[in-house]
């Protein structure tokens, strides 16, 4: 019996572990009663559960009261109320499920007042890993602070050829402010010659990330107020930002920044895989512009991607450079107000991609992506539209307005838009395309079951709704179910 009863404690014991269930070899924090009635209690695991038994709150009934674990690299202790009644750290209530870093010489309470509960006081032996990785953490901050601000980067950009990085919105400034003095602009770092600048994106992810899942550097922000951004500060930072491409081309340099662009309608001889240089026809040097307006030697040009050539960066004018859902330069609506002839009159591949308020466009049948690909389900849909004696390109025009109202949520597209999608938002053809496809499932998520044939309404919904992948390769699945419907089984998991 006494053996038995010595496996049982063990086990219970054993069970207010986690992870592993490996019993480091010593401890690394202790909760010292603070008077005799209870026992002390060693933390060894990394991930420890305290429960009523071993508090001495209950012989009766056990139950988990709080949990206390660390961060091994970080070396941040914290503690999670698990009982249904709050407790005192220092004063401070913590209610159930709430979490709060703790620290040696804390007051813990094993309940919503002092009198009557057990009242222990933390001791962290193992402290100084903390003060280690502080250090780290602090010299870590200063590689991902701006030059310019003295903050922590938001939303990098990388200056070339020195690869400098700054805030989009500092650099932004500080080359505002060299356009206006006519300077060439340079690195604010190094004071070398700048020719392009980029958004970074691999280093705002980096940025990203470190600030949403490091605990150390969480609370070292925390203390120091100075490296904080509010709300207010963040929203003005992205107005102010000028870099919304991967390549934006500084000043006048041309010349250096060559793209390889081969023209099939030319030749098809070895002479069309030439490099050919991007060109601008407001350069203040090129001849026949066709527009008013002239490039300086410091004006900043961008690189359209679909036709590689060259426009002038214009803030001074209301007309879109760049398709608000994917952020891809483009150059049709731009030579299109300036009533310019294009760089490359003889072949323009631009105009696949051209720039277009969604009002503009002329929609002729469903995209492919519609429905996610579920051919099955697009068939309901034109069926539906038909029968009502309309067309894809009327629904979506009638629809598209519910944009400007809220009425449609916005849709996910390639790149976190800047403002929201609205009727009148410019984008290349394939956000446009999938636009439509988002505007047609808003369509057919409202049309009443009772309007639709009396198979298709009685089917049951799929549980993964949209995102099921088996809707794609399995025709009998994509029939039996609905999947024009909410997800519901990633909401039960």
């Amino acid at each position: 019996m006494g053996s038995e009863g010595e496996s049982s404690s063990r086990k219970r014991e054993r069970s207010t572990y986690t992870a592993d269930d490996q019993k480091p070899s010593s401890s690394w924090a202790k909760l010292v009663s603070a008077d005799s009635t209870h026992s002390d209690m060693e933390i060894q695991a990394d991930e420890m559960t305290i429960n009523s038994s071993m508090t001495g709150l209950s012989s009766l009934i056990t139950h988990n009261i709080f949990k206390i674990y660390r961060n091994v690299d970080s070396g941040i202790v914290k503690l999670q109320n698990l009982s249904s009644h709050g407790i005192l750290i220092n004063g401070q209530l913590l209610e159930e499920k709430e979490h709060m870093s703790i620290e040696s010489g804390n007051e813990i309470v094993l309940g919503s007042e002092r009198r009557g509960y057990p009242i222990y006081h933390v001791h962290v032996i193992h402290a100084e890993r903390h003060s280690d990785c502080s250090e780290k953490v602090s010299s870590l901050v200063d590689n991902l602070k701006c030059s310019i601000c003295l903050n922590i980067w938001h939303d990098v950009v990388s200056v070339t050829p020195c690869l400098h990085n700054f805030c989009n919105a500092c650099f932004s400034q500080w080359y505002r402010r060299s356009e206006r003095k006519g300077d060439n602009c340079i690195c604010p770092q190094c004071r070398s010659d700048v020719y392009s600048v980029g958004r970074n994106h691999s280093l705002r992810n980096i940025v990203e990330d470190m600030l949403k899942n490091n605990p150390l550097l969480q609370d070292m922000l925390k203390n120091n107020p100075s490296l904080q951004r509010s709300d207010e500060d963040i929203i003005q930072l992205d107005k102010d930002a000028v870099v919304q491409s991967d390549v934006m081309i500084i000043g006048n340099n041309i010349a250096s920044q060559k793209s390889t662009f081969i023209s099939s309608s030319v030749s098809n001889d070895d002479s069309s895989n030439e490099e050919i240089e991007p060109q601008c026809p407001q350069c203040r040097d090129t001849q026949g512009s066709g527009g008013r307006f002239h490039c300086e030697e410091n004006t900043a040009h961008l690189q359209c991607r679909s036709c590689w050539e060259l426009m002038p960066l214009r803030t001074d004018i209301d007309v879109p450079q760049m398709c608000v859902g994917c952020r891809k330069i483009l150059c049709s609506a731009y030579w299109d107000s300036q009533n310019a002839i294009h760089p490359n009159s003889f072949y323009v591949p631009c105009i696949n991609d051209a720039l277009l308020p969604m009002l503009r466009r002329a929609f002729l049948t469903i995209p492919e992506q519609t429905h996610a690909g579920n051919c099955v389900e697009q068939d309901i849909t034109k069926k539906y539209i038909r029968e009502r004696g309309k067309t894809v390109d009327e629904i979506v025009h009638e629809c598209i307005t519910k944009l400007d109202t809220g009425e449609i949520e916005q849709p996910k597209l390639s790149a976190a838009p800047l403002e929201p999608i609205t009727s009148a938002t410019h984008l290349c053809n394939a956000c446009s395309q999938t636009m439509v496809a988002h505007i047609l499932h808003w369509f057919r998520l409202s049309i009443p079951k009772s309007e639709l044939p009396p198979d298709v309404a009685r089917r049951e919904d799929c549980w993964w709704g949209h995102d099921c992948r088996t809707q794609h390769h399995n025709l009998d699945h994509a029939r039996k179910l609905n999947h024009v419907c909410e997800a519901t089984r990633r909401a039960r998991r």
